[in-house]
């Protein structure tokens, strides 16, 4: 199994510097190719209007993020955002220091996309806010799909999205991914 916590600090290149914390999940099969984690995009720009693409960023990310394997953390680096946007869905692509390959020799395996195909999900991620140092790890919380629906939040519109009653995702969480518990 392989958690990931990726921390976004200072942002991207510009003045302006953002500090956050998101999890996320790693993608990626060919051995040769960058690897890349997907995280939300309010955690690149929360710009509702842009398609962020090619940015050089760096981003600390730390794998493996799990309370009983604290010597066991794998520290990355995100290099660039390939892709992010908050117009319609909230998605970010970030490009790790590191191919699948590399990824893979230090014994993590990356997540599969799929569609849900049950109610039945679990969330996985490392929220940092309002968590006591030391106590934010990776969490999982148990829940239930409710269909899709289309959130408006402010100036944002998101489109065919999960409608879930996941427990427990404390800010900073917000970038976690959900998985079918049925696969």
């Amino acid at each position: 199994g392989m958690a990931l916590r990726g921390s976004i600090t200072g942002g991207p290149a510009s003045a302006a510097t953002r500090s956050a914390s998101a999890s996320a999940c790693w993608v990626g099969l060919n051995p040769a190719a960058p690897a890349y984690f997907l995280t939300a995009g309010h955690c690149v720009s929360l710009d509702p209007w842009i398609v962020v693409r090619d940015r050089a960023v760096s981003y600390t990310v730390t794998l493996n993020y799990f309370t009983d394997t604290r010597n066991a953390f794998v520290g990355l680096r995100g290099v660039r955002v390939a892709w992010s946007t908050m117009k319609g869905t909230d998605l970010a692509l970030i490009e790790l220091n590191a191919t699948n390959g590399e990824m893979q020799s230090r014994g993590l395996t990356p997540h599969k996309l799929g569609a849900v195909t049950s109610r039945n999900l679990y969330w996985t991620g490392a929220p940092t806010s309002f968590i006591p140092t030391g106590q934010a790890y990776l969490r999982r919380g148990a829940c239930e799909s409710q269909g899709m629906t289309t959130v408006i939040e402010g100036r944002w519109n998101w489109f065919d999205q999960i409608r879930n009653d996941c427990p427990d995702v404390y800010a900073s969480a917000s970038g976690s991914p959900l998985f079918d518990a049925s696969t």
